[in-house]
């Protein structure tokens, strides 16, 4: 049973729906936001869960994978040869999956997973249409990066999250067709064939070197099959 309950209990659960949502729009857009709104979200979260819930997620291949690849990290990081302050920083992105059943517990309950796949997509649109600028217009730049038409972060970060946009909307699309909803499918093939050029060039160009060049195939292949 949650420790939030009645009236304390939908409102928290309102506000930690919202803090996802801002989480996702932070994430291509600044670390320290992102850091600062997911311990608020945890927080708010954590009184809202029920140990039913996350056993139920935690029975389930989607819930179950990230805790089994956390659990091979720490054994991994318990015999290397370096100091223990480093080991728990090679650690830290592992313990970033563990937030995926918490967030499986909390939009199996709620309706508003579309809008932090939308903050987020909307926050690498704003990426998007700066770093255009930025590869068009060389002197309207107004930052510092260490790459070229990279705004913030860098080139093999922005690649990823522009992937993980098309592959998103892939996905709805597909959805929307099985659904037989013609006009959603419309607009995200459209918001798909705006996302494809950039996110190509971004692979090809600005990052040569980052892992979203393996996976460049499988989305040509998809885009051109929908």
């Amino acid at each position: 049973m949650p420790l939030a309950t009645g009236k304390h209990f939908e409102r928290l659960t309102i506000a930690a729906d919202w803090l996802a949502v801002g989480v996702a729009a932070s994430l291509p857009l600044s670390t320290s936001a992102t850091g600062i709104l997911l311990v608020i979200w945890l927080l708010v979260l954590v009184p809202t869960l029920d140990g039913k819930s996350l056993r139920r997620e935690l029975k389930m291949p989607a819930g179950a994978l990230p805790v089994v690849l956390v659990a091979l990290g720490v054994l991994g990081m318990a015999w290397a040869d370096v100091t223990w302050f480093e080991r728990w920083k090679g650690l830290e992105s592992f313990l970033k999956l563990l937030m995926i059943p918490l967030l499986l517990v909390q939009f199996r309950r709620s309706d508003r997973a579309l809008c932090v796949f939308g903050a987020y997509l909307g926050a690498c649109f704003v990426v998007l249409a700066v770093s255009s600028a930025f590869y068009i217009w060389p002197d309207t730049t107004f930052m510092w990066t260490n790459d070229v038409a990279v705004p913030v972060k860098n080139a093999a970060t922005q690649s990823g999250e522009f992937v993980t946009c098309i592959f998103g909307l892939l996905y709805l699309a597909i959805d929307a067709c099985e659904r037989r909803r013609w006009r959603e499918m419309s607009t995200f093939r459209w918001e798909i064939s705006m996302f494809k050029p950039p996110t190509i060039t971004s692979i090809c160009f600005l990052a040569s070197h980052s892992p979203s060049r393996s996976r460049l195939p499988a989305l040509l292949t998809n885009c051109k099959a929908l």
